[in-house]
């Protein structure tokens, strides 16, 4: 005799319908650190995002919003510690940015254009040829170009 599904079901002891998708949490931890959506997180897990926000209550014992939350932290927290080791280990974009983003660091042409003067008056016209060689904005070059002539005729005359 045939069994039915029921009595399969019954005599197995399983739910009827789909299976419970199964959800890696520290993968899922991994990717919003990393900065990941709840869709293509859903995605690349094979469920749907509706899964991970039901589920995380019961597997985590917090609303996926807040397990976002803490993990996206987490992430942000990694990447600043990667970005100061970084800095502190000599890269010189890194220590400009960070100088910018952390200490309001900024480049200024007035304050650019001082120091220069100071430089010009003690080496002259290589000053002028050390500008061009930078990589300036070219607004920015040329006003300090214009500086440097109008200082250098000053210092001469």
């Amino acid at each position: 005799m045939k069994k039915t599904g029921l009595k399969k079901i019954k005599e197995k002891h399983t739910k009827p319908g789909r299976p419970k998708a199964q959800i890696d949490w520290n993968y899922v931890g991994e990717m919003l650190a990393a900065g990941a959506t709840a869709v293509s997180i859903a995605e690349a897990i094979g469920c749907v995002e509706d899964t991970l926000r039901k589920r995380c209550p019961t597997d985590n014992n917090c609303s996926f919003s807040e397990f976002s939350r803490q993990k996206r932290a987490r992430g942000e927290i990694m990447l600043r510690v990667k970005q100061f080791e970084v800095a502190i280990n000599g890269s010189i974009p890194m220590l400009i940015w960070l100088g910018k983003q952390r200490l309001g660091q900024a480049e200024k042409a007035q304050a650019t254009s001082e120091w220069l003067a100071r430089l010009l008056e003690q080496f002259g016209v290589h000053v002028a040829q050390a500008v061009a060689a930078m990589k300036f904005d070219s607004d920015i070059e040329n006003r300090l170009l214009t500086d440097i002539e109008a200082r250098w005729r000053s210092v001469e005359g």
